[in-house]
């Protein structure tokens, strides 16, 4: 590279002085010099090409000129940067310096000595690139000849490990030819031992190879399988080898012993057949094997066809049971729509009844005395008890028959939660009983039936207060779980037995008050709750200490987020 070829950048504010120095470049040593006038160009020019000087000012408008010294460094190690400034300091030469700058100039830069430097960074740039491209070709040498050394070294180490290797595979060879539990026999071409390893011994029961070396394989071979074993080794020649043939094979007492052989063809060096290698395996195990494998199968085969028989009771049992099921659940629709038709044909008299009751009792027709009120109050709550028993059927069997649909929306559950409160209290007034609520702050919104919710509340605070002396404390309870909420109805009243907490959720379960020795409400609240929190894929439970309150808890699902 030339000096003329170098391309330079000059950045510095000053107008007057990048025009100067620009043109003495230009025109002095025929540099293509490019002159800009912000830190920012600077940076965005260093970061799409490369360049041999830069000049820049330390104290930029927009980025210090150390910035531009950074980045440059960054992208080519070898540039020259050189630091102009009109404040100098120490510190701010020892950073440039620091920083990788070439030189360090003050203003008013003298233009033959800012030539000069310039052209001393390229020479030393260029000699830079000398020397680097003078030790990749001393490093590439070195490395031919590295690569030479050990191609040669590792051809004298390959040769010596092939030759311990030839050493060690006669060595492991025979070992193998001793050791394997298959016996192996050698033979030329007339069928003659050669070679015998001592496993084939053991099976002809010898106790020397003299007793085998030298015989015909077919001495140790049952005379009715002779001509077999005879075709069995042409087609060995044939073909180069035979696979797992089974013959009855003889020891040398005489005694017979099931046996399998594959053989294969020795070849010379020109390819031309020598010999045979013959593979003998002792299969008296696995013919013992095969018999009772037999015996079993027969015996598995009896009880298959058993198995079929009882599977085909099974499915007649099977369908007999679904055409039953179908039988139940068309019962329990009907049952579900009797009631409801049933529920509806009894509301009509019972309204009728508690209102010409309540018309009576607020001396509408006329006056009436203590006795006929006491009468009229009994007509009256029987009445009342007997319409929340229909309602209660009435939903149940909704439910059960799938009529019931949840009209599911975001509901804030606090309000419906806090309007309880006035819902309940003319209840819980007389009674001096309290209603404590304890709800997280900023709880999210639920996916539920507002109104079903409301009812399950309303059942579940109907329960306590009835299982709750005079001056008891109910609380509800609403916390998040995940992505569900979970709210709880807890009393200080008398609790539930042990073996009672199961069953109070089947329909028409009543238990007894210790409060009033009697039964207590229509037995369907809690059942009708449950059918509710089910239904909106939460679940319902009980906790409860005999003679220290309850808690009755419910699950349900918090509104998604879009």
């Amino acid at each position: 590279m030339m000096p003329t070829d170098a391309t330079i950048i000059v950045v510095e504010d000053e107008p007057g002085t990048r025009i100067t120095l620009c043109s003495i470049l230009r025109e002095d040593t025929g540099y293509k010099v490019i002159g800009l006038e912000r830190g920012a160009d600077a940076l965005e020019m260093i970061r799409k090409s490369s360049f041999d000087v830069i000049i820049t000012d330390i104290r930029l408008p927009d980025v210090s000129g150390l910035e531009v010294l950074e980045l440059a460094k960054e992208k080519n190690p070898d540039v020259a940067v050189i630091m102009m400034t009109g404040y100098a300091s120490v510190e701010t030469a020892v950073d440039a310096v620091n920083q990788g700058a070439y030189a360090y100039f003050v203003k008013p830069v003298s233009p033959d000595e800012l030539k000069t430097t310039i052209a001393n960074a390229l020479k030393q740039q260029r000699l830079s690139l000398e020397n680097k491209r003078l030790v990749e070709n001393l490093q590439r040498s070195n490395r031919l000849s590295l690569e030479a050394n050990a191609e040669l070294r590792k051809e004298i180490t390959e040769r010596k490990r092939m030759e311990e290797s030839l050493c060690e595979s006669r060595e492991r060879l025979q070992l193998i030819f001793e050791s394997v539990t298959d016996g192996i026999t050698v033979t030329d071409l007339n069928d003659v031992i050669t070679e015998a390893n001592d496993r084939i011994l053991e099976m002809h029961g010898s106790h020397s190879k003299d007793e085998i070396l030298g015989r015909s394989a077919l001495e140790f071979i049952a005379p009715q399988d002779h001509e077999r074993a005879m075709l069995n080794m042409q087609k060995t020649l044939e073909e180069g080898s035979v696979r797992s043939i089974e013959y009855t094979l003889v020891r040398t007492d005489g005694s017979e012993f099931p046996g399998e052989l594959s053989a294969s063809v020795l070849k010379d060096t020109f390819g031309n057949p020598v010999g045979f290698i013959a593979i003998t395996r002792d299969i008296t195990e696995r013919k013992q094997m095969e018999r009772e494998l037999q015996e079993r199968s027969e015996q598995l085969d009896a009880q298959n066809e058993e198995l079929r028989s009882l599977a085909k009771e099974l499915v007649a049992q099977q369908q007999e049971l679904i055409e039953k099921t179908m039988e139940v659940e068309r019962a329990n629709q009907l049952k579900s729509e009797f009631l409801a038709h049933m529920s509806h044909e009894l509301r009509t008299p019972l309204n009728v009844i508690i209102g010409f009751s309540e018309l009576m009792l607020d001396k509408v027709p006329g006056k009436t005395n203590k006795e006929q009120r006491q009468c009229l109050n009994d007509i009256l709550g029987s009445s009342r008890h007997l319409l929340n028993l229909i309602n209660g059927v009435l939903d149940l069997s909704k439910i059960e028959s799938g009529k019931t649909e949840l009209r599911l929306t975001n509901i804030a559950l606090t309000e419906v939660i806090e309007s309880l409160r006035s819902t309940m209290m003319p209840i819980l007034a007389p009674r001096k009983q309290s209603l404590e609520i304890e709800v997280e702050e900023g709880f999210p919104l639920v996916s539920a039936d507002r109104a079903k919710v409301r009812q399950v509340l309303l059942n579940l605070l109907s329960n306590s207060t009835r299982f709750t002396p005079d001056g008891g404390k109910l609380k509800i309870e609403a916390v998040r779980e995940d992505n569900w909420c979970q709210v709880s109805v807890s009393d200080n009243g008398s609790g539930i037995k042990k073996k009672n907490q199961e069953r109070i959720f089947e329909p028409f379960c009543q238990l007894d008050s210790p409060l009033t020795k009697e039964k207590v409400g229509t037995g369907l609240g809690l059942t009708i709750a449950r059918q509710i929190v089910e239904k909106h894929g939460g679940q319902i439970w009980v906790e409860s200490e005999y003679g220290r309150g309850s808690r009755f808890t419910f699950t349900l699902p918090l509104a998604t987020t879009a």
